[in-house]
């Protein structure tokens, strides 16, 4: 089943998520808004991989270089509890990681903040739970990565400030 989201289910999600085991991941060549909202909230949850499907820009490589970012990016499907999918609401800008996530039968997030443009309904049909945040009214997936770590009173360090600025 795939749900829509509110901003507030969104926060609950993160928030019922934070301790688990999660995969994020974001769209085929990760630019500064999809690799720094993924860091940025893998930041947040302590049992998290962050996995990109394919590479880096090179804007998205300095900008983790910028904050001495040196956990490591893996390129591979970990299989987790949860993926979270940062900067995108389908699966076709997946890259390899497209047939990953056909395979898989845990539940699936996608936080965006462009206009919807495909239909997940059968791109999914082995995962749990697919729910969907979408907002325009945001202006990057980092702004609303942001704005769900201050409703979580999160406090962000200097260096995901960073991140999450650079992808605004």
């Amino acid at each position: 089943m795939i749900e829509n989201i509110s901003f507030d289910e969104l926060v609950s999600l993160i928030r019922r998520n934070y301790d688990r085991d999660v995969l994020i991941t974001f769209h085929s060549i990760g630019d500064r808004d999809a690799v720094g909202s993924a860091v940025a909230l893998s930041e947040y949850m302590p049992h998290s991989t962050v996995a990109m499907p394919d590479f880096l820009t090179n804007n998205a490589r300095k900008m983790l270089a910028s904050v001495n970012y040196d956990k490591k990016i893996t390129a591979k499907f970990v299989h987790a509890s949860t993926v979270i999918v940062t900067d995108a609401d389908n699966t076709s800008v997946l890259g390899p990681f497209s047939k990953e996530l056909l395979a898989y039968t845990g539940d699936v997030l996608f936080i965006d903040h462009h206009l919807r443009t495909e239909d997940l309904k059968t791109e999914l049909p082995n995962a749990a739970s697919v729910y969907v945040f979408s907002d325009e009214t945001f202006n990057s997936t980092c702004s609303v990565v942001y704005a769900v770590l201050e409703r979580l009173n999160y406090r962000v360090s200097k260096e995901v400030a960073t991140l999450l600025v650079n992808g605004m």
